[in-house]
């Protein structure tokens, strides 16, 4: 099931939001994803239908991992002085449930969600707007990984 964009004039109940390791840093020193709109046109009515607590979900390109939980703070907006003008359509997030170990693509895909194209160096792929019904499905996902990972036993003491 590839994911839908929805119409500006729905309320999003989550989004997956597209970065690498650099502006991944960036993001998260600021607290807000942001977006250039014109590397992603139709992302400044996109995100201004994000509402305050919308889950947010960070893929990383460059690995192919997808991680969160992450929430909307505020409605999406645009700052036209934010990032020296570059981004300057937002989302202020906070950190919901850091399950700190991302999902690979396989996991993600298990719950129902692929991408149609792997050509991130296009500019059509670049975030995703997710039903409520995906992002309760990515959200157990990320939960019951994260629960497996903390009941492994610990590894044998060093000698």
């Amino acid at each position: 099931m590839a994911f839908q964009m929805h119409p500006a004039n729905d309320t999003i109940a989550g989004l997956i939001v597209v970065c690498n390791n650099k502006t991944k840093d960036e993001c998260f020193k600021k607290m807000v994803f942001g977006f250039n709109p014109r590397e992603f046109p139709s992302g400044t009515a996109i995100v201004e239908s994000v509402k305050k607590g919308a889950k947010l979900f960070l893929f990383q390109h460059e690995f192919k991992t997808l991680e969160g939980i992450y929430e909307a703070t505020s409605d999406g907006y645009v700052d036209r002085r934010a990032f020296r003008g570059k981004y300057t359509v937002q989302i202020p997030f906070r950190f919901d449930k850091a399950y700190n170990i991302p999902l690979q693509e396989s996991e993600f895909e298990n719950a129902g969600i692929s991408w149609p194209n792997y050509n991130f160096m296009s500019q059509r792929v670049v975030d995703h707007a997710l039903s409520a019904a995906q992002v309760h499905r990515l959200s157990e996902v990320l939960r019951n990984k994260y629960n497996r990972q903390r009941q492994l036993p610990p590894p044998p003491p060093r000698i």
